[in-house]
């Protein structure tokens, strides 16, 4: 109803609330927001009033700090008379005359009928609160301290380029300059390391606003740079001397320009452009000096007087004292065109070693090149994963992580940074003391690994003079118009004709080697029988060995083999090259020589199908079904009477060797019993899941991690036993070797943890080894006829004796699901009975329930099918009688508190103190619980109910959190949930929302 004008005067002094408006007006103007929109939410009928309680409320929602006496002094004076109420109670209050009196900082009602109204708006003649140094909180001595803080601040700014809107901007989530003050305390070192944290606090101080500290005021007066003058463009920022008695020559000018010039080649990335743009606001590309000099800074770092002189005289016009900036950038990115990276193998020009750590590091190094010449190991993938800008170089713990991946890194500490000092950092961005130039060292080994790699070349050809063509992995030099395959560094095969390979420099080599051959490194390989025990294969064991040991492996790690080959055979012939069945090989995880590779292809050979060098093809699909055999018996229907266990278990003993079980004193099995039963105590307590960090090491699954990782998870969790303890530990779950490689199987080890935690004798559990072989060692189930039935033209033997459930509660269950998911579940059973017979074969009943979303258990499915048996066929089921019977059904009514089974008195303690809470603290608990409840179901979890009583600060514990949980449970028939009705709850502790 409209408002009358008796009813929109209001009573008190105007002096009294001017004041406490004044303070309103202040907020709403610095947070830019309307008191209208949080009294909306509550006049639903738009009458412009609200109840009194709803006006408390209001202003709390909208994060304006007053007291209670402040609430009521403007209840009572927005207050509408009694006598203007249609029962005569005076309980609402006029919040459209007390929005109106705020708003007035905003805008000047009535200007539509009054145009010529002088305008004057509140607070005009009110300034806003000085911040920074003159900020009147702060006394003197703290106003110099602030000016000289800033002082240090307008440095970092002006020469390393940093800018606080961007260090702060991210943490200002409501876009008012304002941020908290540990916000702030998370980033003002980066602006300035030297800053202490008394100083950082000063700051915030000096800076303080109603949400923290206002950052925006921080920048401007961070921004705010003394330029110098364009008379006086001699003087550069901080440096502060005059540098016109400087003689420069042309030939200094250019040595100058050709130094920025290599600084922009060594940093990739790097876009002077970006650096000069924010002074340029014109877009004119002429800049002041000081402006120029400034990016120059900025980009490239401090500059000597020489060099501030010789930017000048280069490229200032003398006229105007203007900068073209880019003719600069021009003339740099000219000059960089024409350098390249230093790509000589070696160590760094800028390390300085002596001679004992030369030969430290050379032994080191030769050392890494046998391993990755064995293993065929990849470094530089890894590398650039940490190098995400392409700048050649990666920290030192990066650098140490890469090479532990490969178990490549030196014992000893010493030894490591020896290593990191010969491949020192060659850009002027980076440390010595932080990072490693990782590119110099790869050019390093993969040069030594191509010399490494042709000595074992020959050594493949010596071995294999007189070995049949079609046998040989490698080819003797000699042979006339006949091609040769050699191997590249990366194994892959490189055809080289025959009449243009030359002995002597000029040979047909690969690029690599070429590159390798034509450098010393009688520096880096103290002498060339270093690689004279190159892996070069097992001669001494046969192809049957071979294959038992690749079967052996397979089954362990569950691989089938046939995966590996098929993108090999695009064709899918059945045959590959020898090349590509050594990949294969290598792809799936076995580590096999050149020799056992030849082996396994003459074995496999088909000679009827050659390549155009005369090999013969591989029969991989041949190789791969005896491989095969070691999980199931082929063609078991052409052999009906084969004895399937005897077989398997033959074939998987074949290749199995002698496994050695770890063995300890009494002394060692106690200590490592002691652990064991304090471990699997600690994480049964925590409820601690072992699996997640062991499986982030383990990318293969393969069940096992090295031991500097399995030592990195128990640190990590705090349970890092010592070590002496953890040698134990490590011996205990050691893995049988596979490929040369000892590993922990951490899966052994969380299930002994969970055997010691249901009752096992920690002194007498299994080790890794015994563990495994317990589970893999007869995997074979021999056929039992008493386990199945025999086939009956209608249902099986015994199906009507199953377990069947209650119909009633059934339908009731199914209603109620189908009602809480808004499902039509006609269209979903209609799908099934394309001829509208009314019937459904048992199999489309379950699918149309299922794709409903329906979920029942074996015996309630098994009783609606009992039940709605098909008159027409005793094998259908009635499904329009089950629906009926379901629109029939009665769910149960909604459980109330006092029927939930918890102490009485004990719960209405609990909801007596929440309400106290509430109604002292007038907290609307609805809109905290429907943030959780987008769907409006009235429900939320545990989780969320807990997160709820957390944000409103109503302390409970967690027995209180129980009772309320059981109480006001969510029940899913005759099932409880994991939810909460936190609509019957808040009736409960609201008044209010009761009413």
């Amino acid at each position: 109803m409209p408002f009358s004008k008796e009813e929109c005067m209001v009573k008190g002094p105007e002096s009294v609330l001017r004041p406490l408006k004044n303070k309103i007006r202040l907020e709403c103007k610095k947070r830019r927001i309307r008191l209208n929109d949080f009294f909306t939410t509550f006049d639903r009928l738009h009458t412009k009033r609200c109840t009194k309680s709803q006006f408390y409320r209001a202003l709390t929602i909208s994060n304006i700090t007053l007291t209670t006496d402040e609430v009521d002094m403007l209840v009572n004076r927005y207050e509408v008379p009694a006598d203007m109420m249609p029962d005569g109670k005076s309980d609402m209050v006029n919040y459209k005359k007390f929005c109106d009196q705020i708003d007035k900082v905003f805008a000047v009602r009535g200007l539509e009928k009054n145009p010529t109204k002088q305008v004057k708006l509140a607070l005009e003649d009110v300034g806003e609160p000085t911040l920074g140094p003159g900020n009147p909180l702060i006394s003197a001595v703290e106003s110099e301290e602030v000016k000289e803080i800033l002082g240090e601040f307008n440095t970092h700014c002006a020469t390393r380029g940093y800018n606080v809107n961007v260090l702060f901007g991210d943490f200002d989530r409501n876009n008012d300059g304002q941020i908290t003050n540990e916000q702030f305390m998370r980033n003002v070192f980066v602006l300035c390391p030297s800053l202490s944290m008394s100083q950082a606090e000063l700051i915030c101080k000096a800076y303080a606003a109603p949400m923290g500290m206002n950052y925006r005021k921080l920048h401007e007066h961070c921004n705010d740079i003394n330029l110098p003058d364009v008379e006086d463009s001699s003087l550069f920022g901080r440096i502060g001397k005059k540098v016109s008695n400087i003689q420069l020559n042309e030939e200094t000018l250019n040595e100058i320009l050709q130094f920025f010039a290599m600084k922009f080649a060594q940093t990739p990335g790097i876009r002077i452009r970006d650096y000069f743009v924010s002074f340029d606001k014109m877009k004119t590309g002429v800049i002041r000096t000081a402006e120029f000099l400034q990016g120059v800074v900025r980009c490239f770092g401090s500059m000597t007087l020489v060099q501030t002189k010789a930017l000048q005289v280069k490229f200032e016009d003398p006229k105007s004292g203007t900068v073209n900036w880019q003719k600069f950038i021009d003339a740099v990115t000219g000059l960089a065109s024409g350098l390249t990276y230093d790509r000589t193998p070696g160590f760094c020009k800028t390390t300085e070693l002596t001679e004992e750590q030369k030969q430290q590091v050379a032994d080191i190094l030769s050392d890494m090149c046998l391993k990755v010449t064995k293993h065929r190991i990849m470094l530089k993938p890894t590398f650039q994963d940490f190098d995400r800008r392409n700048e050649d170089h990666v920290s030192r713990a990066q650098f140490m992580r890469a090479l532990s991946q490969f178990d490549l890194l030196p014992s000893s500490t010493y030894a490591t940074d020896v290593l990191c000092l010969a491949f020192s950092p060659t850009s002027y961005r980076h440390s010595a003391a932080k990072f490693v130039n990782y590119r110099k060292f790869l050019d390093y080994v993969e040069a030594i690994v191509s010399i490494t790699e042709r000595e074992q070349m020959a050594l493949s050809a010596d071995a294999y003079k007189g070995v049949p063509r079609h046998l040989r992995s490698d080819f003797t030099p000699g042979e006339v118009a006949e091609p040769t395959i050699m191997l590249d560094p990366r194994g892959s095969p490189v055809n080289v004709p025959q009449e243009e390979k030359k002995e002597g420099p000029e040979g047909g080599e690969d690029s690599l080697a070429e590159f390798a051959g034509s450098y010393d490194f009688s520096s880096v390989t103290s002498s060339p029988s270093k690689f004279s025990t190159v892996h070069t294969g097992r001669p001494d064991k046969s192809v049957q060995d071979l294959i038992g040991y690749i079967r052996r492996s397979v089954l362990k790690n569950r691989i089938r083999l046939g995966v590996f080959f098929e993108d090999q055979d695009k064709l899918r012939r059945g045959k590959i090259t020898k090349a590509q069945f050594h990949r294969g090989l290598a792809s799936s995880g076995h580590r096999i020589s050149e020799m056992e590779v030849a082996q396994l292809a003459a074995e496999y050979s088909s000679l009827d199908d050659v390549d155009g060098d005369g090999v013969p093809f591989v029969n991989w699909k041949e190789f791969v079904a005896d491989i095969d055999s070691v999980f199931a018996v082929p063609d078991l229907e052409s052999n009906p009477n084969c004895d399937v266990v005897s077989t398997l278990r033959g074939l998987r003993a074949a290749g199995e060797e002698a496994t050695t079980f770890p063995e300890f004193t009494d002394e060692q099995n106690a200590q490592l019993a002691s652990f064991l039963v304090t471990f699997s105590n600690e994480v049964t307590k925590k409820c601690i899941d072992l699996f997640p960090p062991f499986e982030d090491f383990d990318r293969f699954h393969r069940g096992t991690v090295t031991s500097n990782m399995f030592a990195r998870v128990l640190s990590g969790l705090g349970f890092y036993p010592g070590e002496e303890v953890f040698e134990l530990l490590a011996e205990k779950f050691k893995d049988q070797p596979v490929d040369s490689q000892k590993d922990v199987s951490y899966k052994a080890f969380i299930a002994i943890l969970e055997m010691i935690a249901n009752g096992a004798d920690p002194m007498n559990v299994p080790s890794a080894m015994e563990y495994r072989n317990a589970l893999t060692a007869d995997t074979v189930v021999p056929f039992d006829a008493s386990q199945y039935v025999e086939k009956s033209p209608t249902k099986p033997q015994g199906f009507y004796d199953a377990k069947v459930g209650d119909v009633n509660d059934t339908l009731e269950e199914v209603k109620r699901q189908i009602d809480f998911n808004q499902v039509r579940l006609a269209d979903f059973l209609a799908d099934g009975d394309r001829l509208r017979s009314g019937c459904l074969t048992t199999s489309k009943f379950r699918n149309g329930l299922s794709r409903a979303g329906v979920q029942l258990s074996s015996t309630e499915l098994l009783a609606l099918e009992l039940a709605f048996k098909s008159t027409k066929r005793s094998d259908t089921v009635a499904w329009r009688s089950f629906l009926d019977a379901v629109d029939n059904a009665a769910i149960l009514s909604k459980q109330e508190p006092e029927d939930s089974g918890v102490d009485l008195g004990e719960l209405y303690g609990i909801i007596d103190k929440i309400k106290e809470i509430v109604e002292n603290r007038r907290l609307n608990l609805k809109p905290y619980f429907q943030d959780f409840d987008r769907a409006h179901f009235q429900q939320i979890t545990q989780n969320q109910f807990s997160a709820v009583m957390s944000t409103l600060s109503i302390p409970l514990s967690q027995r209180e959190l129980s009772v309320l949980f059981t109480a006001f449970m969510v029940m899913e028939g005759k099932k409880s949930t994991t939810r909460v009705a936190y609509k019957a709850f808040i009736k409960r502790v609201d008044v209010n929302e009761d009413a």
